[in-house]
């Protein structure tokens, strides 16, 4: 260990040596603190990740099934319309034969 050595010891002294080594120990404790930290960060943007994409995927859905049922309901709207100027048309067709016949 570098602190440990006579050397360095002689040149600082104990007391110094002895803080240095706790400031170091604390350190690593604070370097080991943030790279848990860290690691819990990133799982959790992972999920939060994970629960936006099910999020825009259901939205996706959820605009696909409404896309779906506008064009159903359209078309039955299409449909009644075409119907009804059939029947139109036919009611029309019976009330002028209706006045032929009585004209004549």
């Amino acid at each position: 260990n570098l602190f440990a050595s006579a050397e360095v010891t002689s040149l600082l002294g104990a007391n110094e040596v002895k803080s240095l080594i706790e400031r170091l120990k604390k350190g690593n404790a604070l370097t080991a603190s943030l790279t848990e930290e860290k690691a819990s960060l990133s799982d959790e943007i992972t999920n939060l990740k994970s629960q936006l994409e099910d999020a825009v995927r259901d939205k996706t859905a959820a605009q696909e099934a409404l896309s779906s049922e506008r064009d159903e309901i359209a078309q039955a709207g299409l449909q009644a319309l075409e119907e009804a100027e059939g029947k139109i048309a036919s009611l029309t067709e019976a009330i002028e034969a209706s006045r032929g016949e009585r004209d004549a």
